[in-house]
């Protein structure tokens, strides 16, 4: 199911390129808050794990460099998503898609790290 809807994200952030408009604020807007709520829900799942010690501090630093690396891409999308929307320009578009893809690659990479443990199926 995770899979199918990092898929979608993908295509999501892909498709407003070729928007204009409404179409960007609300497709660019749900897929924003999409990858925004991946990020987080695997920053909930690995802080405890690291916490209470079940992960070694070696996994720990690993899942903290993934949410990390997540995050910069998704603050650095907001920002071109602010601007491909005030601009409704192409370029921008564009790079906001690369950018929300980005996040995307590194929190599916987040995924398949809590896999590695047993965890989401």
């Amino acid at each position: 199911m995770r899979k199918i809807l990092v898929l979608f994200v993908v295509l999501l952030a892909f498709a407003i390129v070729g928007c204009s408009g409404a179409q960007v604020k609300g497709s660019a807007v749900t897929t924003y808050e999409a990858v925004g709520m991946a990020i987080k829900g695997f920053g909930e799942t690995v802080k405890p794990l690291c916490d209470a010690g079940t992960l070694s501090a070696t996994d720990c630093e690993h899942a903290k460099d993934i949410y990390e690396k997540a995050r910069t891409h998704y603050i650095e999308a907001g920002d071109l998503l602010k601007g491909a929307i005030e601009a409704e320009d192409a370029a921008k578009k564009k790079d906001y898609a690369t950018a929300i893809a980005q996040a995307i690659t590194v929190i599916a990479e987040g995924e398949t790290f809590i896999k590695s443990f047993g965890g989401a199926k």
